[in-house]
This record gives C-alpha cells, sequence and structure tokens, in this order.
C-alpha cells in the first residue's frame, strides 16, 4: 500500500457499496483506495489504457468486483 498519490487525469470515481473503497479510473489504468486511510490498496497502471467507466460490486464481505471500460472495451477483475 502506499500514501495517496494524485493521478494526472481522473476520469471516473467508483465507491464500493460499504463504503470502504474507492476505485478510480485514470489515464494510465485504474486504482482502489481505502476510504479512510487514503492509502492505494491495489492498482493496474498500462501505457495508453484510459479507463472511462468504472463499477464496484461487492461480491461477499472480503471481495469485489470491479468492472472497467476503457477506450477499447470492457474489462474486469476480483
Amino acid at each position: 500500500m502506499s500514501m495517496y498519490t494524485r493521478e494526472a487525469s481522473t476520469n471516473c470515481l467508483a465507491c464500493s457499496e460499504d463504503g470502504r473503497y474507492l476505485g478510480l479510473g485514470h489515464a494510465l489504468g485504474l486504482s482502489v483506495w481505502s476510504a479512510s486511510s487514503l492509502l492505494c490498496a491495489a492498482e493496474w497502471k498500462q501505457d495508453a489504457l484510459e479507463v472511462t467507466s468504472i463499477q464496484m460490486t461487492a461480491m461477499d464481505q472480503s471481495a469485489y468486483m470491479l468492472g472497467a471500460v476503457d477506450d477499447m472495451g470492457l474489462s474486469s477483475t476480483n
């Protein structure tokens, strides 16, 4: 986990249903942040991967599904 570093361009934002995590889609991919501590929990960065839409859904108490759309189509991870 890392402390908050602002991306150059944030295109979209999603909050988990329980309010624990924030998902940010930006010009280099996406990142997931703890809403209470502002620590980065996970990130996926790749050149030329501009995420334009993001959605988070709780799968159970400790797993979340994250769906993202970039300029080339749809991707999901959990």
